[in-house]
């Protein structure tokens, strides 16, 4: 059995931000309190857990986010912080000056704060305010990660693009289907449009026409779900990863050692299914989201025609 050395937990799901491309269902604002979450950190680290994901929904708007995260960081953790940045006060700075993560991670939606009003569907939403806020996290030290996901709400022309190349903001092509099934799929691209873009972001892979054996499967190889890290969200129930919510334990009422060994044998079962399917076998899953979780989402099979022809868009541009 692997050893657990990391693990995102999802302290909320509600957000102040209604993204449209958006793949949690359930944003409700009832979850786990401090003292439970307590409980779980505290088993984890049993585990040998050294690196903790802290997300959302957005994570600052749970009431306990400044005691639990204070808790955590005086635990020895290695924090990184999945946020908005929409909604820091001074509170928070002087958190993070104190007990500062080791990465913070925004999405940044829009250019100017009018395109993220309309995409976020909140009319406080300002941009200028989370680029400021970016800013002051940066002279504090922490390692600042910015990004977007492209979808059909968010503008992609040559001047968009290169907003988001001169600040730096990483662009993810891949939209993940809503983990009730796909009600947000009307947001992804054409294929064809998302390699024009990957292109003109100089961000196309590096693929082999040859058949891939299945130790160079290098996306899926990389995955640590169910092997050294686990997801856990609001309800203290923990799974292999945020995606894949098919099977989840109570690690409050559990024992850690036994949800561990479950989620090591999902892990291998997946593994297993995906390796033995038409995806598994694909000569051009290199270019593809090539992972058992996302499979699912994308109607429940390892064969989905969207991503084929984006993989086949990809290979053909070449």
């Amino acid at each position: 059995m692997k050893n657990l050395t990391s693990a995102t937990i999802e302290i909320i799901t509600s957000c102040n931000f209604k993204c449209p491309h958006c793949y949690l269902d359930n944003k409700t604002s009832a979850g786990l309190g401090v003292n439970e979450w307590k409980i779980v950190i505290n088993k984890l680290m049993l585990k040998g857990c050294r690196k903790l994901i802290i997300t959302g929904g957005e994570p600052l708007l749970n009431k306990d986010f400044i005691s639990l995260y204070t808790f955590i960081h005086q635990q020895g953790l290695e924090i990184s912080l999945f946020t908005n940045a929409s909604l820091m006060t001074e509170k928070h700075f002087e958190l993070f000056g104190k007990y500062p993560p080791s990465s913070v991670s925004v999405s940044i939606y829009g250019k100017n704060n009018s395109e993220l009003i309309g995409f976020a569907k909140n009319k406080r939403a300002n941009l200028d305010r989370i680029m400021s806020n970016i800013v002051r996290l940066e002279q504090l030290g922490i390692t600042m990660y910015k990004g977007l996901t492209l979808c059909k709400s968010i503008s992609v022309s040559s001047t968009d693009l290169a907003f988001f190349s001169e600040n730096k903001i990483e662009i993810n092509t891949y939209l993940i289907p809503s983990l009730n099934y796909q009600n947000n799929l009307n947001e992804r691209l054409e294929p064809n449009e998302i390699v024009r873009i990957e292109n003109e972001l100089a961000m196309k892979r590096i693929i082999k026409s040859d058949n891939l054996a299945m130790d160079n499967l290098d996306y899926f190889k990389k995955c640590s779900g169910g092997y050294s890290s686990l997801f856990i969200d609001q309800f203290g129930r923990a799974s292999i990863c945020a995606i894949y919510r098919k099977k989840q334990y109570n690690i409050i009422d559990g024992n850690i050692n036994d949800v561990w060994a479950e989620l090591n044998s999902i892990s291998e079962q997946l593994h297993k299914i995906y390796y033995g399917s038409k995806c598994g076998q694909c000569v051009l899953n290199a270019t593809c989201r090539n992972c058992p979780a996302y499979m699912v989402l994308e109607h429940g099979e390892y064969k989905n025609k969207y991503l084929c022809d984006l993989a086949s868009a990809r290979m053909n541009y070449n």
